[in-house]
């Protein structure tokens, strides 16, 4: 996945008479987003910029041939920040979530339950089929006008999209006479456009309730007046939870509520004027004293044809509570537009059902299935609890030309494995059957935390879209994400899980008891305006609390079967307008590009593609902007797609065209990474003969990522002092340079591979009395030395143990009672500076045998004859953010370095006293790490290294002795050279049998993964402990690898 060989020489750039900005993307570096800033032509002061990738992968030799990367550009990670040891992450699964915008009108955070909150939950989606950039989405919306004991109670609230997702507005729909919310949103298009939206009505003093049905014609900018469905008096006549959906075939709208524990129905055939009377959806048990209420009703149709026409499905599923347990997902169908139903057929006959605690978000008390957030109320919410269910959604495949055509496909959350999880099921004959093979677990993550809300929907390929809370990035399991995933084979297999979110949320408002019983998600394939091109969409609502409330979040997600997204943000410096954006490719690769993202503030309306035979490079160019050209300080945001195939799309290089302006001078720079020495270079290459002056040129050494979004020549020492550097001057020019002539100066310090330089210098033109600009240019050293050619350093590898925190019970025997702490300190023997990575390796205590997870330290230069320490309290609040993931962790802290260290730790303890409180010390130990080098096998030969991720899903379906095991793996090649075909092998742990092999037939190149899903057989006795392994090229060894050590992963299930 990463080359870092570039051409010895990239070609200039410069305008042209079309006026382009241009980026040059040759192999060699990872992509990135890149800005600038707007400036003018030659002012007083001109901030400039350029990012070099790749120079490591440069020998000695071609690092003296000068490289060309013309300012002006100022150039940022990616959002968010990638670090070093990120970098070669790709977007997962092809997806490119574009920014997140708040979707209603009520502004930001909203006092705890007070008179004016506003907040906004429980969110309902859907696309236009006859305008796909109409994206139209419904909640209960707290904004509203109606205040009840001090509260404001909720409306319907409808927020409307005409560029797929990019911008919102809305409103709320009336409550009825009568009533005092509304709420329980659910909205649908049918094929002709017309939307509609049911919505329930409630009044709280009588729990009076009625569905209304409200109907837009012009894509939700407004409503018409309602159609009463259904009324109910008082609380033992109360309709809940209503689902409303379209006919495919017939435009009938259906609306499947609760009543009572029973689910009914009702149908409109004339447009939602009128409803016909509600009638039981099915012959469920109502009066069977075994049966609890049904809840969570949803709905789908399928059109079907054949020899005698063309006929349409109803399909219905729903959550059924059984006694104490989780319950059951029920499922059934009617073929007469819903007058009639058959019997339930169960999905899922033994759902796990959340924690039951006690939850009021002010009013009267109830048990609820439940997760535990970050807030609550001292009498109402103890347990600062907030309310989750294990309510089905259901789609189907529509696409008669799909291999899928007809599958029935449904997900749901529950507890089974003691934390949430998100499971899909299938049923290939119209839902008479839902086998157990068909289940899989659509979350990717091992870490134990809570996923939840799942929602699907299929667009018109039969792609599978799911989108769910997920709370893996939060340490303690409180604060939740919203996460994506995707399946195009009919649910075998889904796609890396993508975040969607920019910003977590909990559970704020409402004693902290409610954040909203549901969420959608909705696709759609079709050519639409806001994007220019044929691209699989994907968007959602979202119960949000980055302001502080509860509000509606959207986010679209632009995706590809195969490939990644290269997402590319440029700030336009230029001098005059530009009329096309250029991104250059070595060799042909016209016919590798995916999707095309042509952006969204001054959107061009058109690409290019080409390739020139006599080059051979292939251009992409963004063109047509509208609503004109392209001025100084414009933003131009685009993304494209390079499907996997293509050689380079592990590797590209960077750059920007100077537009309108040939630029003063270029800047060069060398790296030799033997000797880690950086040489800068200002060459006037100018064609006019103009001799150019250099003012006191000054540098600093930064360690990544480093931020240079807001850069100008009065804030760069502020910056740079932020990040603990400040610059030093390098000797100034000797004279005016002439064309064709360089200013060179070595920077005078190591630099190590993930560090940066920054050089900074005022250029002018000689006779011009001193009128120039400043230039500020930067480069960015490549990732491993081990991929340049010649002979790298060996460096030197030093292991020091860790104990830290307090273990104050006196049962557990994996460690004394007390109080532990270290310090590692690192001294530097040599003389030069050492530069360090340092990084902790955790520890898992016996019964998890497997490996723990790994954190980055950090990255150091220490110079001759100083020391520094690691320990505790660095690391609880660097890695953790102030609190240790357990009350004692154990491990290894690894420390590499390019020159020699002396690397001690030192251990202390202390007594605990009855209260459990540190209080005698009672030992300190010094020991010595050893030193070894890291030496390269086959002397200097680069060799492939396989690994299984730890990103490893296994799903078993276990009978009294034998156990169908589902299993989700990715093989990684982290090693420097590609490996050769290779297999692997299934096997148990116990007897070491093999299960299974799967053959990777055409290898891995250097950072490659494959992804591999498949379902063995596991025979086992009742007490034995049931584990799989999986060893990457095994068992013919056929791979020379550089570590032939950690090619295998375990799991127990």
């Amino acid at each position: 996945m990463f080359n870092d060989t570039p051409p010895a020489k990239s070609p200039r750039v410069q305008a042209n008479s079309r006026t382009r900005a241009k980026a040059l993307l040759p192999a060699g570096t990872l992509p990135i987003d890149v800005a600038g800033h707007p400036c003018g032509g030659l002012g007083p002061v001109l901030l400039a910029a350029a990012l070099l990738w790749g120079m490591a992968g440069m020998s000695v030799a071609a690092a003296n041939e000068p490289l060309y990367f013309p300012p002006p550009l100022v150039v940022e990670p990616l959002v968010p920040p990638i670090a070093p040891e990120d970098e070669l992450e790709r977007d997962p699964g092809g997806v490119l979530v574009l920014p997140n915008v708040r979707a209603n009108e009520s502004p930001g955070a909203c006092a705890e339950d007070s008179p004016t909150a506003c907040a906004q939950n429980e969110t309902t989606l859907d696309v236009n089929p006859t305008d796909h950039d109409n994206w139209v989405g419904g909640a209960n919306d707290y904004s509203g006008p109606i205040v009840v004991n001090g509260r404001r109670q909720s409306s319907c609230g409808f927020y409307a999209s005409n560029d797929a997702g990019q911008t919102w507005s809305g409103g709320l729909l009336p409550t009825q006479p009568g009533y005092v919310l509304g709420g329980d949103p659910s909205l649908a298009f049918d094929a002709n456009g017309d939307l509609y939206y049911a919505c329930l009505n409630v009044d709280l003093e009588t729990s009076d309730s009625a569905l209304y049905v409200f109907k837009s014609t012009d894509g939700g900018a407004s409503f018409g007046a309602p159609t009463e469905v259904i009324t109910g008096n008082g609380s033992f006549d109360f309709h809940d939870k209503e689902f409303l959906t379209t006919g495919d075939l017939t435009d009938k709208v259906y609306l499947a509520w609760m009543h009572q524990g029973d689910i009914r129905l009702a149908g409109s055939d004339d447009g939602g004027a009128s409803f016909s009377a509600p009638a039981p959806a099915d012959n469920v048990e109502i009066s069977d004293p075994d049966t609890s209420r049904n809840q969570g009703v949803v709905l789908a149709t399928w059109t079907f044809s054949d020899p005698d026409g063309s006929s349409e499905t109803l399909y219905a599923a729903w959550r059924r509570a059984v006694g104490d347990s989780g319950g059951r997902i029920l499922f059934d169908r009617s073929t007469d537009g819903g007058q009639s139903f058959g019997d339930d057929v169960v999905v899922e006959g033994n759902l796990v059902r959340f924690p039951i605690r006690t939850i009021s978000t002010g009013g009267t008390s109830n048990d609820f299935p439940s997760l535990i957030g970050e807030h609550g109320d001292p009498e109402f919410n103890p347990d600062n609890a907030f309310r989750v269910n294990s309510f089905p959604s259901l789609d189907v495949c529509r696409n008669p030309m799909s291999p899928y055509y007809g599958h029935l496909y449904i997900v749901f959350a529950d507890y089974r494995f003691g934390n949430g999880d998100i499971f899909f099921k299938r049923s290939e004959d119209g839902g008479e059957t839902w086998p157990g093979a068909f289940t899989r677990r659509v979350n990717d993550d091992d870490s134990g935390h809570d996923q939840f809300s799942p929602w699907i929907d299929v667009d018109e390929n039969c792609k599978i879209n799911v989108s769910f809370y997920d709370r893996r990035d939060d340490p303690d399991n409180l604060r939740f994400h919203l996460y994506f995933s995707h399946s195009t084979d009919s649910g075998a297999s889904f796609s890396p899980n993508a975040r969607m979110t920019t910003a977590p949320s909990t559970n704020a408002q409402f004693l902290g008891g409610f954040i909203g019983d549901y969420l959608q998600v909705a696709a759609t394939v079709a050519e639409n305006a806001t994007f220019h091109h044929q691209v699989d969409r994907a968007a959602t609502l979202w119960m949000d609390t980055r302001e502080g409330g509860q509000e509606v979040y959207a986010a679209t997600l632009l995706q590809t079967g195969n490939g990644t997204w290269i997402n590319v943000d440029v700030d336009l410096v230029a001098d005059q307008p530009a009329t096309d954006l250029d991104f250059i490719f070595p060799g042909d690769v016209s016919d590798a590009f995916g999707g095309i993202y042509h952006g969204d503030a001054n959107p061009f309306q058109d690409h290019e593609i080409s390739h020139d035979a006599g080059t051979d490079q292939t251009t992409l160019a963004f063109v047509d902007p509208q609503p004109g050209p392209l001025q100084p300080g414009d933003l131009a945001h685009v993304g494209f797609v390079l499907e996997a195939d293509v050689p380079t799309i592990d590797t590209f290089w960077t750059g920007s065209g100077n537009i309108g302006d040939i630029p003063m001078t270029t800047v060069d720079f060398t790296y030799d990474p033997v000797g880690r020495v950086v040489t800068a270079f200002l060459c006037n290459d100018r064609l006019d003969g103009q001799a150019i002056a250099i003012g006191q040129p000054a540098y600093a050494t930064l360690e990544l990522p480093v931020e240079l979004e807001a850069l100008n020549g009065d804030d760069l020492p502020g910056e740079l002092a932020a990040q603990g550097e400040a610059l030093s001057d390098l000797p100034a020019a000797v004279g005016p340079i002439t064309t064709g002539n360089c200013y060179s100066r070595e920077i005078p310090e190591a630099v190590a591979q993930y560090e940066a330089v920054v050089l900074t210098t005022t250029l002018s033109f000689v006779g011009s009395n001193g009128r120039g600009r400043s230039e500020l240019f930067a480069q960015k050293i490549a990732k491993d030395a081990r991929e340049v050619e010649g002979t790298p350093r060996e460096p030197f590898h030093y292991l020091a143990k860790l104990v830290c925190g307090t273990q104050s019970s006196t049962t557990d025997l994996r460690l004394a009672r007390g109080h532990y702490a270290t310090t590692i300190n690192a001294f530097n023997l040599g003389d030069r500076p050492a530069r360090l990575e340092k990084t902790l390796a955790l520890a898992i205590p016996p019964g998890r045998q497997h490996p723990g997870k790994t954190w980055p330290l950090g990255r150091d230069s220490l110079p001759p004859g100083l020391a520094l320490a690691t320990e505790c309290n660095d690391i609880r609040e660097r890695i953790f953010d102030g609190n240790l993931p357990a009350s004692v962790i154990d491990g290894y802290v690894t420390i590499i370095s390019d020159q020699p260290l002396e690397v001690t730790g030192v251990y202390s303890t202390a007594t605990l006293n009855a209260e459990g409180t540190a209080e005698d010390h009672s030992a300190i130990h010094v020991e010595r790490a050893i030193e070894r080098r890291l030496e390269t096998r086959n002397g200097d030969k680069p060799l492939a290294d396989l690994v299984i991720d730890e990103t490893l899903s296994i799903d078993a379906i276990c009978g009294p002795r034998r156990c169908r095991v589902s299993l989700r793996f990715t093989v990684r090649n982290i090693g420097a050279a590609a490996a050769n075909a290779f297999s692997v092998d299934i096997s148990r742990s116990d007897s070491g049998d093999s299960l299974d092999s799967v053959p990777v037939p055409g290898g891995l190149a250097p950072s490659a993964a494959t992804t591999e899903t498949l379902t063995v057989g596991y025979p086992f006795e009742p007490s034995a402990e049931r584990e799989i392994c999986l060893t990457a090229d095994a068992p013919a060894n056929e791979v020379d690898e550089s570590e032939e050590g950690n090619n295998e992963r375990c799991v127990t299930f």
